[in-house]
């Protein structure tokens, strides 16, 4: 996802936003998947 670093043992809660892609490869979605905002990060 666009925007967002994952780091092991933690839960996140997020706000995404869905995008669509106007000339993807063959073999990708035709969207994409942005971060709008970080709620929380907290240790799992």
């Amino acid at each position: 996802m666009d925007g967002f670093d994952y780091e092991p043992g933690y839960t996140y809660h997020l706000t995404i936003e869905q995008r669509p892609w106007p000339n993807p490869p063959a073999d990708a979605p035709s969207v994409t998947w942005h971060l709008v905002r970080q709620i929380s990060k907290d240790p799992a």
